[in-house]
């Protein structure tokens, strides 16, 4: 998903409605996404693909810098700077991978009542399973909750890196992942075209 929105952002667009909804899981693909791992292994997989950009701002379409102030849509997907009347750009996909994340891990939407501020930092105020590497999801919202500005956006690619080397750096990580994989690729249909 990240990956996804890095690239988005870099062809200037903000896609505006990043949500469970929005996004589809392709098998068999005749490119899947190959992911280099240590030792030598490679892991391919299906791609996950952003859809429906009904909501998307195309960026060229105003003058460079602009920041936008309005809240654009449904609750649980709007970003801290649309809950606390701040302007944003970029911040409106990145917490709705953050939001994803959120409901992926808790089985709810990720409200404002979820939510605490201290000392200036956004986090989650609900504590994670002993079993669930916090670190790692402690890094991914403190970086996707904490946007200093519309013009100092987190490094996208830099966080992706971080959160995979949890699979990387480790070959019996590396054969874990490649086992989740096949076992995510088992459940989804083949196509048909």
């Amino acid at each position: 998903m990240l990956r996804a929105i890095d690239m988005v952002h870099k062809a200037n667009f903000l896609h505006g409605d990043i949500k469970p909804d929005n996004w589809i899981l392709l098998g068999s693909c005749p490119n899947p996404f190959q992911v280099a791992k240590a030792d030598g292994i490679s892991i391919a997989t299906s791609e996950l693909c952003l859809i429906d950009f009904g909501r998307s701002i195309d960026r060229t379409m105003y003058p460079q810098g602009t920041c936008f102030l309005n809240d654009c849509h449904a609750k649980g997907f709007q970003c801290i700077e649309m809950l606390t009347n701040k302007p944003w750009t970029c911040q409106v996909d990145t917490f709705g991978v953050a939001a994803i994340a959120y409901f992926m891990l808790f089985g709810e939407y990720l409200f404002k009542k979820h939510l605490k501020q201290v000392n200036g930092r956004w986090s989650l105020n609900r504590p994670w399973k002993r079993y669930w590497r916090s670190d790692l999801w402690t890094l991914l919202f403190d970086v996707l909750l904490n946007v200093s500005s519309c013009s100092k956006q987190p490094d996208i690619l830099c966080l992706v890196n971080q959160l995979e080397s949890y699979y990387t750096d480790d070959i019996s990580k590396v054969k874990e992942l490649h086992e989740l994989l096949r076992s995510q690729d088992r459940m989804i249909p083949k196509s048909s075209i």
